[in-house]
């Protein structure tokens, strides 16, 4: 009896043990378990204290494009916030914690004034379309904000839009400061408005005495392949058209001094030279036409601009060689290919607003194909400056059929003063009655590609002139923003979010 009860303590003592152990194992797991749930809450709530600094920092990027960051309490968390900025990007970090919890996310936006945001701005009034179809206008920015027109209707004309749609596709928002025919804003696919605000078009610094101006900056540059600099100005002892030899242009012949310099770069400049500006000065009542003097008994013979006979003070961007009127070629590589940077037609007459020079691109019928690096002709500045910049007016007018399929790419801001360089207080233009921009493309078999920002402080217009495959595409290009010159950036504090990317950084 002695043994069997023995033995029945064992059993108890063993399946007390058990028992306990089986408990302890429980209570651990429940422990485990609300620990667990703990954690996992806390880390939802790091997360959700995380993307709120993302919409804290988007929300007051929009308003302050230096936000610089913050560490703030959110409920019984908190999200520390620093942003870190490059160009017009900035690169928002986002931590938030609670008790035990941590997450990070990163996101990527870009910080851009409202009026980067339009593939075409005028300060006055806009064109868009004739009766002949090939003309798109298309801002593709994945954004509400997208815009394809904006006109200001700085002089209060009675209609700032004016589009024919037979003739060219719009993609984006069309806004104006006044009314806008051809389109019926209630059956538009995008934001349509006749009552936007004045969307302001920054003052650019052309011809001041500060370094950074455009026409500083030319004068002290120097093209290595010679040492002499990029101002273009007949007759003047400061400009390579005065540099000796045969570099001696008189104040009649600034546009011969500049197919010279096309000629003897083959066609391509800016190539290798970091923010390159060619800036080019006529001098008063000058013609784009010049005479070209040949030993007697030979008369002198006279060079001219296909498609713009007798301009005055423009610069004439040439789709073939210079040739004289007897058809002998004077500069055999004066066809500009390939420009990598800015080029400026400028002239500010007296110590007035009113400025002057005007940039044509030669009848892009005449053009062959360019340069092997580019194809036909492509000018591209992404470094935050215009790639082109005209005192007065930027023109495309074009007849007749290339001998081929041809392509003309302009990738940047192509920014225009309409002949009127008048800052208001807040170093904004005000608007000039002159065009700035006028694209009338009649070239048979030449697509015209402006890929960027098209600006004028005057007037827009931009239109197919015949029936035939030539086209003209306005493409917002995303990568123009990516560096904007510091007049953009100061022209207004409020900026447009544009989310980039977004990931978790844990």
């Amino acid at each position: 009896m002695t043994n069997d009860r023995g033995a029945a303590l064992v059993t108890v003592l063993i399946l007390i043990v058990v028992l306990t152990a089986i408990g302890v194992a429980m209570v651990n797991l429940e422990l485990t378990e609300i620990t667990t749930a703990y954690n996992q809450s806390d880390a939802m709530a790091a997360r959700t204290a995380a993307e709120a600094g993302i919409a804290r920092a988007i929300y007051e990027l929009g308003n302050n494009a230096t936000w610089p960051g913050v560490t703030t309490a959110i409920g019984d968390g908190q999200y520390q916030v620093t942003v870190t900025s490059s160009g017009t990007v900035r690169v928002i970090q986002s931590v938030g914690t609670r008790g035990g919890g941590r997450r990070q996310l990163q996101a990527a936006v870009k910080a851009l004034p409202p009026f980067t945001l339009y593939a075409v701005l005028a300060n006055t009034t806009a064109t868009l379309g004739s009766g002949n179809s090939g003309v798109t206008i298309r801002n593709a920015l994945p954004s509400a904000s997208a815009g394809a027109v904006q006109a200001n209707n700085r002089l209060g004309a009675g209609t700032a839009i004016t589009a024919n749609t037979a003739g060219a596709t719009i993609v984006g928002a069309v806004t104006a400061n006044g009314a806008i025919t051809g389109i019926a804003c209630g059956t538009w696919p995008w934001t349509c408005t006749q009552a936007s605000g004045v969307v302001p078009v920054p003052r650019l610094d052309v011809d001041s005495a500060a370094a950074t101006s455009y026409k500083s900056r030319a004068m002290s540059a120097v093209d290595p392949v010679d040492g002499l600099n990029l101002y273009l100005h007949g007759g003047d002892a400061t400009s390579r058209c005065m540099s000796g030899g045969a570099w001696t242009f008189d104040a009649a012949h600034t546009q011969q001094c500049w197919d010279k310099y096309i000629s003897d770069r083959n066609g391509v400049i800016g190539a290798g030279m970091a923010g390159a500006v060619f800036f080019v000065e006529f001098n008063n009542g000058e013609l784009t036409r010049y005479r070209i003097r040949v030993p007697p008994p030979q008369p002198n013979r006279t060079v001219d601009c296909a498609g713009y006979s007798g301009l005055v003070e423009t610069l004439c961007i040439r789709a073939s060689p210079a040739t004289d009127d007897t058809g002998a070629v004077v500069y055999p590589n004066s066809a500009l290919n390939q420009v990598t940077g800015t080029i400026v037609a400028f002239r500010r007459v007296g110590g007035g607003t009113t400025v002057v020079g005007d940039i044509a691109l030669e009848n892009l019928s005449l053009r062959s194909a360019g340069s092997a690096i580019c194809g036909d002709y492509c000018h591209v500045s992404l470094g935050g400056d215009p790639a082109f910049l005209a005192a007065r007016q930027f023109l495309v007018t074009s007849t007749g059929a290339a001998a081929a399929q041809r392509k003309v790419t302009i990738r940047g801001v192509l920014y225009t003063l309409a002949g009127l360089d008048n800052p208001d207080g807040s170093n904004n233009l005000q608007g000039a009655s002159a065009p700035g921009i006028t694209i009338q493309h009649g070239a048979d078999l030449v697509a015209l590609v402006l890929e960027g920002l098209l600006m004028s402080n005057g007037s827009i217009t931009i239109q197919k002139s015949a029936v035939n495959a030539g086209t003209v595409a306005v493409e917002y290009e995303s990568a123009v923003t990516d560096v904007l010159p510091t007049a953009f950036l100061n022209a207004t504090t409020t900026r447009t979010i544009l989310l980039i990317s977004w990931s978790s950084g844990d």
